[in-house]
């Protein structure tokens, strides 16, 4: 009688201790969202996550926008298992991972049609669930949760260490970008809320959406925004695109990698940029 109890408490002590174990091993999760399609959510994800891939740290890029699969075009993986396996339960997050440049690792999102995004709220919550537990392998989470506000992409906006909100000059995309935070605005803030602008054509022209997007948020939401960056218009990243390549692999010197290289420095370093 006495081992069993011996036992029980050893059982017992090895539960308590388990759980801050995993704590500490979780991801940093970065998520990528937009408020309309053809901001770039899918480029600044792929090309953040490869550059800390590049640099050494064990990342993870997983695709869980509701409009495709361009994750395994960018990354030039096969895409034989996507997320749609993990949500079916044919295979797990870490099973799905095929191995994409710089040593990243892909989960791609899934081909055809945005019903899976429909499965059961179970399925979408272990989801959630595993991608916490992938610290053993990743030091990094990077989300592209490209522009429809699914109920994973809300559940990881919520918890995310890094919430990155694309949006470009265009006052559609501005105004989308709004009403998509709009969406995912709740109590639970996540601590580091960004800004980045897509297709400038400068920096005062940045700074402008940057301002108009912050002012909105916090005057009619309560919520705050820093600026992460901006991203030129620029010919290379077009035509790393109509590739179908990570623009900072296929041009590294051009200025948009060059600023690119700072966002990624932003989140390596998990410290904001400009206050709004």
């Amino acid at each position: 009688m006495s081992d069993q109890a011996t036992e029980l408490r050893r059982l017992a002590s090895t539960a308590q201790t388990a759980e801050p174990i995993r704590q500490r091993l979780k991801p940093r999760l970065v998520v990528v969202a937009g408020g309309k399609g053809g901001v770039g959510t899918t480029t600044i994800a792929v090309n953040v996550a490869v550059l800390l891939a590049k640099q050494g740290r064990r990342t993870v890029l997983a695709d869980v926008g509701a409009n495709g699969a361009d994750t395994v075009i960018f990354c030039r993986v096969p895409g034989r298992h996507t997320v749609a396996d993990v949500l079916a339960g044919r295979r797990t997050v870490e099973e799905a991972l095929e191995p994409g440049p710089e040593g990243l690792k892909v989960l791609s999102g899934p081909w055809g049609s945005r019903e899976i995004w429909h499965s059961a709220a179970a399925a979408q919550d272990q989801l959630v669930e595993q991608f916490h537990d992938l610290g053993q392998i990743a030091e990094f989470l990077v989300v592209d949760a490209g522009n429809s506000p699914t109920r994973v992409a809300r559940c990881l906006w919520h918890v995310a260490d890094h919430a990155l909100l694309v949006s470009t000059p265009e006052l559609a995309s501005v105004m989308s970008a709004y009403a998509a935070v709009k969406t995912f605005a709740s109590a639970n803030t996540p601590p580091l809320l960004h800004t980045v602008v897509n297709m400038v054509p400068g920096s005062n022209v940045a700074d402008d959406v940057h301002a108009r997007i912050a002012l909105a948020c916090r005057r009619f939401l309560g919520v705050r925004f820093r600026a992460a960056g901006f991203l030129d218009r620029a010919e290379e990243v077009a035509e790393a695109s109509r590739r179908g390549q990570p623009f900072v692999l296929a041009s590294p010197a051009c200025r948009a990698a060059r600023q690119m290289e700072d966002l990624a420095r932003l989140v390596r370093e998990g410290r904001g940029m400009n206050d709004e």
